[in-house]
């Protein structure tokens, strides 16, 4: 079958078109789906935000207390001081990282559960 004439250049127009269409749709899709991503992500980093000054708060409470209650309880330790700051500055790295990642699995669910379907189950 031989294209030749105006049935070839008619056709030839027809699939660019079509071709544009379809690049059209995929560049509409890829945008709504990075957005989407997006707004997700803000949500969870929203989310982490919240909790890490609350658990800078806490940690600022309990350090605070530690330092104090440390001196009352240096009879019950051995081998430690009372005010070791190895082993502070290891409980403080410990505790905000377990306080973080018990919250980002929350979170990451949270940001992709529809807000339609929650408010519909309160």
């Amino acid at each position: 079958m031989h294209l030749k004439g105006p049935r070839f250049l008619g056709r030839s127009r027809r699939d660019a078109a079509d071709l544009e269409q379809r690049n059209s749709a995929l560049r509409l899709l890829y945008g709504v789906i990075s957005y989407t991503v997006a707004q997700r992500s803000g949500i969870v980093g929203l989310i982490l935000r919240e909790v890490a000054v609350l658990i800078g708060i806490g940690i600022a409470i309990g350090a605070g207390l530690a330092l104090g209650g440390g001196k009352a309880a240096s009879s019950l330790l051995y081998g430690l001081k009372a005010n070791d700051p190895f082993t502070f500055a290891l409980a403080v790295i410990l505790l905000a990282a377990i306080g973080l990642a018990a919250i980002f699995v929350p979170a990451r669910r949270a940001s992709r559960l529809d807000p339609t379907v929650a408010l519909r189950y309160e």
